[in-house]
């Protein structure tokens, strides 16, 4: 069973904050991950882990050491979302997704010390680019506005990074100990904060009364299928993968479904017949 962090009063920071701090030479994984008690950290040398010759390691070198820290970050994660899409947690490797990644296996442990810490950061990356979908879910925008550009965003998201939903639904199926505490830190606060923008839309005559949160949850389960299911929908279309056309069409389709259902007509529009 996975180690449950979620038990513990542990704010997720959100990963725009978490990359300002990779120049600063904090690693996620010490931003995520309490140092045992007693034990000394294990440092591997900066140069070392990015790649860079040791000479790098000075004031003239500190930028492309930094750049080359978080391009290497970012193929672990990427490599990461794969491998525990694939294999799931328990049957994930951490030398497959060094492999993957095309970094040596120190390397990657210099950034996250443990595959707990790996795979809870690449948790929290999947959260934070959904939420980031729903930007234009705001008072200043119109319901139409706001909800078309989330699904959309969110059925993008489903093509250009189809293993994410598959990483966070095998997650929530085994129960959900290690999302626990970004859900109270991050999707709940979010989810109020857009609730409230629902309701505005809704006072404001824009949307009919509805639930804000099972309209979340209904966006959701609809693009997210996308992903998830995406064999199931290449076997029926009969082909062998999706592409942008398809993701364009059902976008479409989506959009029309919730805002003809839960959205008024356009101020000045006349109903035909």
């Amino acid at each position: 069973m996975l180690r449950s962090r979620a038990r513990r009063a542990k704010h997720y920071p959100p990963l725009a904050s978490l990359a300002g701090r990779w120049d600063e030479g904090v690693t996620m994984t010490s931003l995520m991950t309490p140092a045992p008690e007693g034990a000394a950290a294990q440092e591997v040398p900066p140069a070392a882990a990015s790649g860079l010759p040791a000479g790098a390691d000075t004031d003239a070198g500190q930028p492309a050491r930094r750049a080359a820290g978080r391009r290497a970050a970012e193929k672990v994660l990427e490599a990461a979302e794969q491998e525990f899409a694939s294999y799931g947690f328990h049957g994930t490797r951490v030398a497959a997704i060094a492999k993957r990644a095309g970094l040596p296996k120190a390397n990657l442990l210099y950034y996250f010390s443990t595959k707990q810490a790996l795979y809870e950061q690449v948790l929290l990356d999947i959260l934070e680019t959904w939420l980031g979908q729903a930007d234009d879910i705001r008072a200043g925008n119109s319901a139409r506005e706001g909800l078309s550009a989330y699904i959309r965003g969110k059925m993008r998201v489903s093509l250009e990074r189809p293993h994410a939903s598959k990483v966070w639904a095998n997650e929530i199926l085994a129960g959900g100990e290690a999302v626990a505490g970004m859900v109270r830190a991050t999707l709940i606060p979010w989810m109020e904060a857009k609730q409230q923008v629902i309701e505005t839309w809704i006072s404001r005559g824009e949307l009919r009364p509805i639930d804000p949160r099972t309209l979340f949850y209904t966006i959701w389960a609809a693009t997210q299928h996308w992903a998830d299911f995406a064999a199931q929908i290449c076997l029926v279309e009969g082909k062998e993968k999706l592409e942008e056309a398809d993701i364009a069409r059902a976008s479409d389709s989506i959009v029309s479904l919730v805002l003809d259902g839960i959205a008024t007509p356009p101020a000045g529009s006349v109903k035909a017949g």
